[in-house]
């Protein structure tokens, strides 16, 4: 199993017919400033596999790690893909909302994903303070 698309979005789903739809593609937030909380983001997965890695079950973790290195989430789970015909290959769109996410640094966080325990792929989200802009000042102020 290989990852065929990792991405961040404000939001996705997949239809009943199996098409993913993904709104607000993202790799960078700005927050006015730190520490902030993302009220919710949406970590789009594709992962492929081929016929014969069908039902067998693959697993999954995946990390987010801040600038310093410090870990803020760790998940894992198993994923099995199913179907396809010999010769076929194969796909599983994987959402996963993330809620109240808190950073405190600036900089690259770092999404790491591993399957049966190798890292895979890395997606990185910039995070930037906001300029502030000064109000001019009367003279004497």
């Amino acid at each position: 199993m290989h990852v065929k698309l990792a991405l961040l979005a404000d939001y996705a789903n997949v239809t009943n017919d199996g098409k993913l739809n993904i709104l607000g593609v993202f790799d960078r937030v700005f927050v006015a400033a730190l520490p902030a909380v993302l009220p919710q983001m949406q970590l789009v997965l594709r992962f492929g596999a081929e016929y014969a890695e069908r039902d067998r079950p693959q697993h999954v973790e995946i990390t987010l790690d801040d600038p310093d290195g410090r870990r803020l989430i760790a998940l894992a789970a198993d994923v099995m893909v199913h179907g396809a015909s010999p010769g076929q290959s194969m796909t599983s769109d994987q959402i996963l909302t993330l809620g109240n996410l808190r950073l405190e640094r600036p900089g690259g966080h770092t999404f790491n994903i591993f399957i049966n325990n190798h890292l895979v792929h890395h997606l990185t989200m910039e995070v930037e303070i906001l300029p502030t802009t000064e109000q001019p000042r009367l003279p004497g102020t």
